[in-house]
C-alpha cells in the first residue's frame, strides 16, 4: 500500500516538487513520511505532503493526550495513512473520518480497548 501512495506522488507531483523528490529513494521517502516503518502514522513531513495529493479530513482534538492504545487502534484501523497530533486527527478514509467526528476525536469513547 505505501509503495502504492508513493507511486501516486512522484506520478501525480509538479515540476518543483518532483525535482525535489528524484533525489530521495523510495525508501528515504518512507522513513521521512512515516513514524515507523509497521505504523501508518504520518511525521510533519509526511502529511504536508499527502495532503497535495489526497483528501484529509481533519478532526479537532479536545484531548491533548496522545496515547499507545489511539496509535494502536488507527493503524488498525485506517488502511491508509493517517496523522495524529495533540490537537487533531487527520485521516484519508471517508468512513474512519465520520466514525473519529461522532466521537469528538476522542477514540477512547470507542470502547474498543
Amino acid at each position: 500500500m505505501i509503495k502504492d501512495i508513493i507511486l501516486h506522488i512522484r506520478s501525480k507531483a509538479n515540476k518543483k516538487i518532483s525535482a525535489k523528490l528524484d533525489s530521495i529513494t523510495d525508501q528515504d521517502l518512507c522513513k521521512r513520511m512515516f513514524y515507523s516503518p509497521k505504523s501508518n502514522r504520518l511525521t510533519q513531513f509526511g502529511i504536508e505532503l499527502m495532503k497535495g495529493f489526497f483528501k484529509e479530513y481533519i478532526i479537532i482534538r479536545q484531548n491533548n493526550l496522545i496515547t499507545i492504545n489511539e496509535i494502536l487502534y488507527l493503524d488498525k484501523a485506517c488502511k491508509l495513512p493517517y496523522f495524529l497530533s495533540r490537537d487533531k486527527i487527520v485521516v484519508f478514509e471517508t468512513e474512519i473520518a465520520v466514525i473519529l467526528t461522532l466521537v469528538e476525536g476522542n477514540i477512547s469513547k470507542l470502547n474498543v480497548f
